[in-house]
């Protein structure tokens, strides 16, 4: 077996001379840059405070993440929340600090609808008097969650984390839900919760009603439903036996995929959901 080396401006090829028992010689390019790898994207590991050039929405790699406000009733309407910040002990975000969030700067502080991303050493992991001395969040390091809006706004706009197609592909996404707290019967977490749905969003249309709904109108399960930020529900059991959509969604560049979140009726007050959200190129163009 004989091996040459070759380098190239972007890429490393080797490649492999083979001699076969019939005296045929074989040559096989490898590219070891794994040109062929598929892309993935995990919301709370691409979780940035800027986008692209230092400027907003979207984030991350390949500028796919973005977190919008996105009115659904009477009319459907998207506003990129537009400020981000480290949340401290003496600028906390509902009273929890050391989270770098992101969120509408023009609502009032009470009423923020935010999504954030606990980066530990905070007053998150541990029991939060003021809500209550049973009440516990359970909110990980590392780990996103979303505030949304309140009555009775909360009900007709969400909050949405979106991830946006870089190019025409074919994708994977995995992620779910769970309620960020527990309680014991003081203050009923109960009360603070939020539904969800995944829609689809087409670049080929006006951004504006969903083009797919993939689900919605999803109640976030309790602690007591035997989900939590452990074993969340994932996407794929919300779509029971739809859940093969998931695993092959074609997608064009600019196209939406998106996990929203609203006030549902059964809570009195906005409701704290964490989510985990990766979306994974299973394909190459879907036009090819």
């Amino acid at each position: 077996m004989n091996w040459q080396v070759s380098l190239t401006r972007t890429r490393i090829f080797i490649a492999i001379a083979i001699t076969t028992l019939s005296g045929c010689l074989v040559l096989t390019a490898v590219d070891d840059c794994g040109a062929s790898q598929k892309k993935k994207w995990d919301l709370a590991n691409d979780w940035r405070l800027f986008g692209k050039d230092l400027a907003g929405i979207p984030f991350g790699p390949d500028s796919v993440w973005g977190v919008y406000s996105v009115q659904f009733s009477p009319k459907w309407s998207w506003r990129p929340f537009n400020r981000a910040m480290h949340f401290t002990s003496s600028n906390s975000w509902l009273g929890f600090h050391n989270i770098d969030g992101w969120w509408l700067g023009e609502t009032p502080e009470f009423k923020k609808p935010l999504m954030g991303k606990n980066m530990g050493h905070g007053n998150i992991l541990r029991k939060i008097e003021k809500v209550g001395p049973y009440d516990w969040m359970d909110w990980p390091v590392g780990r996103l969650a979303c505030h949304t809006w309140p009555d009775p706004q909360g009900k007709s706009t969400m909050s949405a984390a979106v991830w946006i197609a870089p190019e025409e592909m074919v994708v994977q996404v995995d992620g779910g839900v769970w309620t960020v707290g527990r309680s014991v019967g003081v203050q009923g977490i109960e009360q603070r919760r939020s539904a969800v749905r995944m829609w689809i969003d087409r670049a080929a249309n006006d951004i504006g009603p969903a083009d797919e709904i993939l689900f919605a109108d999803i109640l976030v399960p309790l602690w007591t439903d035997n989900y939590d930020a452990s074993r969340p529900k994932t996407f794929a059991e919300i779509l029971g036996p739809n859940e093969s959509r998931l695993r092959q969604l074609r997608v064009a560049k600019g196209d939406r995929i998106c996990v929203g979140f609203y006030w549902h009726d059964e809570a009195t007050v906005p409701g704290v959901s964490g989510i985990d959200f990766k979306v994974l190129q299973v394909g190459e163009d879907a036009g090819k």
